[in-house]
């Protein structure tokens, strides 16, 4: 999210609305299509990524 072509300032209006639009759409993405752990999951280490061995 954090790439010079998405942090960029606008040149003009429409560039503007562009940006925003890239932005509202990735985090569009990441409230509605990624898991999110719950506490509890995060204090008892359940939550299903938690289990692989890379995640540890």
């Amino acid at each position: 999210m954090y790439n010079d072509d998405v942090t960029r300032l606008p040149r003009n209006l429409d560039e503007f609305w562009e940006v925003l639009r890239e932005q509202f759409e990735f985090v569009r993405h990441v409230l509605n299509d990624l898991e999110v752990e719950t506490r509890e999951e995060a204090l008892d280490n359940s939550f299903p990524d938690s289990q692989r061995e890379d995640a540890r």
